[in-house]
């Protein structure tokens, strides 16, 4: 089988390197670069399945951190999603074994608990995916490339596929260059679509949690490596301008620098696998960088294009589970908007007319396999909590008999 990736960076070097690795041998992967198309390297704050991920592609822990200024990432600090000036709070990797939440809630409901001992009560350091990382996404994409060992590396910009491929990935990001279905799903309810994005320098020791705070229009974003700190400002365009959420930015981080501008238009391809050509990453679909879900899906992309084509499945077995797990990373994201009791903006009276007291503890007891969910049932169980939001815990809470 001969491979044509199009489109360099994180995308393109990972599908390259993770295809060299589980496809045969005989494969023969050829990557098309342009050389004046520059990298995103926005998305440095990781899920724990980019562990297993990285491992399946050759690489190390011990060999490649010390190159990507990264850091352990423990979890995620939010602030001001509950309400205006609400308390911080935390998420960690704990899992909900055995159902370990419902005995814990108990005690809190009683008062002998507060909000930020869940994470570390129900944390276990012997278990499964216990940690994730802050990285550099532009360097984790070179690192994995210098590890690529027959991949066929062009640098030339293409304004059409090359002829005499059997299959072709568009790793072109949010433009999908070459996707040939651009059929999206449509998600109304995401509104930030735009970031303010920037560096700043590094004071005192790296801060293992993910910062996210909630804005006037979105929120923003605080990720330390081991030499600064990423920061960004994602915001919705229908309700601040771009010039504004400048301001507002650096209203925030006086001191950052080199500050650059993204957009996008949220959603996912229905059809990111049509006919001999893949969508992958950011060209297959975005939603909002909200829980480190990108890396993860660009992952995701890519891991499943060897189970389809070694167990000679159609795309549309592709299609189908890319388009669930993305609904399932679109319903999670949105609770976190949808369950705020905040209207001081005109933003966040956009998200008050929604009900999802409910659907908050239904995806509770629907994702109580940890294995197979991007978002198992102990984040659900950590976000009602956030919110203290337990109107319908009982009705889907699992009997402990």
């Amino acid at each position: 089988m001969d491979v044509a990736i199009i489109g360099g960076g994180t995308t393109g070097w990972w599908a390259a390197k993770y295809l060299e690795k589980k496809l045969p041998k005989t494969t023969n992967i050829t990557l098309y670069e342009d050389p004046d198309t520059p990298a995103i390297g926005v998305g440095e704050s990781t899920l724990p399945q980019i562990k297993t991920f990285l491992e399946e592609c050759g690489l190390d822990e011990k060999n490649w951190m010390p190159k990507a200024n990264p850091i352990i990432k423990k979890g995620t600090l939010k602030k001001n999603w509950d309400k205006v000036n609400g308390e911080e709070c935390e998420f960690t990797f704990w899992y909900n074994d055995e159902y370990r939440f419902e005995t814990w809630i108990e005690k809190y409901f009683k008062g002998n608990k507060i909000k930020n001992q869940l994470g570390s009560d129900l944390y276990n350091t012997d278990g499964w995916r216990l940690y994730a990382y802050h990285v550099d996404a532009y360097l984790i994409g070179q690192i994995v490339k210098d590890e690529c060992e027959k991949v066929k590396h062009e640098l030339t910009r293409l304004d059409k596929l090359p002829p005499g491929y059997d299959l072709y990935l568009d790793a072109t990001g949010f433009n999908g260059k070459f996707t040939i279905d651009k059929t999206s799903t449509n998600v109304e309810d995401h509104l930030v679509n735009s970031c303010w994005a920037g560096n700043l320098q590094l004071t005192g020791d790296p801060f293992p949690f993910t910062r996210v705070t909630a804005r006037n229009a979105g929120w923003t974003f605080g990720i330390d490596l081991a030499n600064r700190t990423g920061l960004g400002y994602v915001y919705s365009n229908k309700y601040i301008t771009k010039e504004e959420a400048l301001t507002e930015f650096k209203s925030y981080y006086p001191d950052a620098y080199d500050i650059r501008h993204y957009s996008w238009t949220p959603g996912y391809l229905k059809n990111p696998w049509t006919d001999n050509v893949i969508s992958i990453g950011n060209a297959g679909g975005f939603l909002d960088p909200l829980e480190s879900n990108n890396l993860f899906m660009i992952q995701l992309s890519i891991t499943k294009i060897p189970d389809v084509l070694l167990r000679n499945y159609k795309p549309e077995t592709y299609n189908r589970l890319l388009n669930r797990t993305w609904f399932h990373v679109s319903n999670y994201i949105l609770h976190h908007y949808k369950l705020s009791n905040r209207i001081d903006t005109p933003f966040w009276k956009y998200y008050s007319k929604f009900n999802v007291k409910e659907s908050v503890w239904q995806a509770y007891q629907f994702h109580s396999n940890k294995y197979s969910s991007i978002f198992p049932n102990s984040v659900w169980a950590n976000l009602a909590l956030y919110y203290d939001e337990f109107t319908y815990y009982d009705k889907y809470k699992h009997s402990l008999g």
